[in-house]
Formats: C-alpha cells, structure tokens, sequence
C-alpha cells in the first residue's frame, strides 16, 4: 500500500506481477513503484540503466481481481549490471541491513528490495505481519498517539540527513573547480558561475548530465547514455580520445600541470586513465565504484571497501594498500 491506497504490480505490458521474498527480503518490480508515484521511466539500453525522473501523474491501479500467491516458487533471476538513476543521480540501493544490493530481471522484469526502492525515493516502509502488507508512505510515518487524552502525542521524528521525501527536489550535484562553479540540475541540465577562460563554462546546451569534473579552463561531463562531452582550451587534445569511450558513468581530472590527466569509470567497475598527451590505457582496476584525482595520482575504492592507486607518489598520497573504508556513497 502506498499512502493508504492499494498498488497493483504490472509489468511494462500490463500484466500482474506478484511481489515475491528471498531470504527474508521482499523484492517489487521498480516499474510497478515508479508508476504508482508518478516517475516517468526510462530504460537506457546503452548503459543498461533505469532513469526515473519526477513529474508524470501517478499511473491509476485498478485493483486485481487474482487472490495473492503464497508458497515456494523456484524462479530464475538474471544479474545485468543494471543502473539506477532518479532525477540524474546515480543511486546504490542497499536492503534493510544497508548491504548494497543489484538489480535483477525476473522474465524481462526489473526488481529491486522494496526497502531500496523506498529509501532511493525518499519513502518509509512498514510491515503489518497479520494482513502480510507492506505500507509505503510518501512523508515519514507519524506514532499513533496515545489514547490518553493526558499524555501528548509524541513529535514526528524529521527524516535523516541524505533523505529526502518526493515532495521535496532532489538537491543538485555541485562541483567547484579553481575559478569556477558548476551544477547539475535535477532535469539533466547544467548551470555554471565563476571565470569563463578558455570558454570552459560554455555548458548552456548541456542536457541529460549525470557527473560532471572541472580544472582549470576545461569542463568535462558524463550524460546518461554513457558517453563523454566537454568544452574548454584543452578539449581538442582530449576529445578524440572521449568521444569514443562508451558505459562511462563517472569522471575525474587531474589538474596538474607537470602530470594531468582524466580517468573515467566505467558500469563494469573497470577504470581508463588517459595521460596530458591523449594516450589512453585500461588499468588492471576491477570492481571499481568510486574515483578520484589529486595532483598527479588517481585513488579507486574497490565494492569490497578497499582502496587502490595509481600515478605520481607525492608525500606518500599512495599508501591506502591496507585500507578498508567501507563502501562508497554516491557522489
């Protein structure tokens, strides 16, 4: 149930689809939730991603006239390397016990836990165990007040930081560069403030941005096909190189003068680094799910918490061999 009223999962061609439990976790078709909160959805198949945006009026459900399926049922689920984007922000779904969690398809249809879909959307979940009913709310759920007139009602507790209810936008990506500020807004665009040297502002035609990097007089941005743009004094050197990359959905500079270079991370988890002088290489990164650039060296951290590096060794940056962070958060 979704606000008090009753949602009946279907598939991108109107058929029942029935929520199903494995190993103690429920999962529900994301379409079937995109439409009943009124995101419009679409499938990137470049990319392999689902890119739900707001504004689209929430889908009627008529209610279904089957009865619930309740027993054990062997199904077959396929692991794509499916991305999620809401509002152009790459999202990590996690499960109730914050361990990050992929998408699956089950016969064509893209599930997620239905707490990852809830918390991606800024929604609470409650499960009632006598009615088997899973309850979503668009704003935090509210304590039931005591029946005694005496006793106050207790104060809704505000939601935690990073969580942010539908009725409320999506804060945009930011990124500052030396003399420049740049933002992705919530629709794909991009606004820009600060020195326009060598034109690496001129992001005004900028549509579906997903991740931005920006040095010096370049700016460089990943748009959610998976491709690379950019524009500035150095994009010449760089642009044959990046026009042809491909999955790409992160992407750093180095604004070194003696050692720059541009990394990009890809949906597979691999990582390719591109020198000053326009050479690209794949590294022997794997499981990458985040990155970033210093003065002339790259960091990775690894799905399993763990970080690598790669590049010029100032002040001993490089020495992360032993660390164990933890995983990343969307950035």
């Amino acid at each position: 149930m979704l606000d008090g009223k009753t949602i009946t999962p279907r598939d991108a061609n109107g058929k029942l689809v029935e929520p199903f439990a494995v190993d103690g976790t429920t999962y529900l078709p994301i379409r079937a939730v995109a439409s009943a909160l009124g995101l419009d959805m679409e499938w990137k198949q470049a990319t392999k991603t689902v890119k739900l945006t707001s504004g689209a009026e929430p889908a009627a459900s008529a209610p279904s006239t089957q009865p619930p399926k309740i027993g054990v049922e062997t199904i077959t689920a396929v692991y794509t390397g499916t991305k999620i984007v809401l509002n152009g922000g790459l999202i990590t779904p996690k499960d109730s016990n914050g361990k990050t969690v992929e998408p699956f398809a089950v016969s064509g249809t893209t599930y997620l836990p239905i707490r990852a879909v809830a918390s991606a959307l800024g929604l609470d979940v409650e499960w009632e165990q006598a009615t088997k009913t899973i309850r979503l709310f668009d704003t935090p759920a509210l304590p039931t007040p005591s029946p005694e007139p005496a006793t106050p009602a207790p104060t809704p507790t505000a939601p935690p930081s990073g969580v942010f209810p539908l009725s409320m936008k999506k804060p945009m990506t930011i990124v500052a560069g030396p003399k420049q500020t740049l933002g992705i807004r919530s629709d794909g665009t991009v606004l820009a403030a600060g020195l326009n040297e060598g034109g690496g502002l001129n992001v005004g035609g900028w549509t579906d941005i997903v991740a931005l990097c920006s040095t010096r007089n370049q700016t460089l941005a990943v748009k959610s096909d998976g491709t690379v743009i950019g524009t500035g004094t150095y994009y010449d050197t760089w642009e044959p190189v990046l026009s042809a990359l491909r999955d790409v959905v992160d992407i750093v500079e180095s604004g070194d003068l003696l050692n720059g270079f541009i990394a990009t991370l890809h949906s597979d988890g691999t990582v390719t680094f591109i020198d000053k002088y326009g050479q690209s290489q794949k590294l022997d990164w794997t499981n990458i799910v985040q990155i970033s650039a210093g003065k002339g060296f790259l960091i990775g951290l690894r799905s399993d918490g763990t970080a690598v590096a790669y590049g010029m060794d100032y002040f001993s940056t490089k020495d992360v061999w032993t660390w164990k962070t933890g995983r990343a958060s969307p950035s």
